[in-house]
């Protein structure tokens, strides 16, 4: 019963984020440096280092504020499909009832110190709803891994 709670948690705030988001974007004009690249860890808000600047809601979590010159930046993503086997007639067939959802939940972090060092962090959940047979393990179900991680030192030396 916990498992389907969390999963229900998780599921409201990605909805939540669908829908603030863009209403909220829509309320100011689009400042060119706000973007939100793949692969997450080339996002850059150092920009907001200008309170004038801070226009959207979701401006809490990508610029944290540390200390002198130290700031924090997170974020995350959250990606659901279904899955099912066999061409059940082109889809002239009923649903198959073997089908099953497969979930993936990435929330990352960035840290600078200043201009010269970075350190950087994802971490990935997976969770497979429905498959006969239960989940295969690391393929459809990784309840928390470390996806990837690095420091970074630039023009220091």
């Amino acid at each position: 019963m916990a498992r389907r709670d969390s999963h229900a948690f998780l599921a409201g705030i990605t909805l939540l984020a669908l829908t603030v988001g863009p209403a909220a974007a829509q309320d100011a004009p689009r400042d060119p440096a706000r973007q939100y690249p793949l692969p997450t860890y080339e996002e850059n808000w150092q920009f907001m280092r200008d309170p004038t600047r801070h226009a959207d809601p979701w401006d809490a979590v990508k610029y944290v504020l540390l200390g002198d010159n130290v700031y924090a930046s997170f974020g995350g993503e959250a990606r659901e499909s279904y899955e099912r086997f066999g061409n059940g007639y082109f889809g002239l067939m009923p649903p198959n009832p073997n089908g099953y959802i497969l979930q993936r939940y990435l929330f990352h972090s960035d840290v600078h110190f200043g201009s010269h060092f970075r350190i950087c962090g994802e971490l990935n959940s997976s969770f497979e709803n429905g498959r006969v047979g239960g989940p295969r393990p690391v393929i459809d179900e990784d309840k928390l891994d470390l996806h990837q991680a690095f420091l970074e030192a630039r023009n220091c030396c």
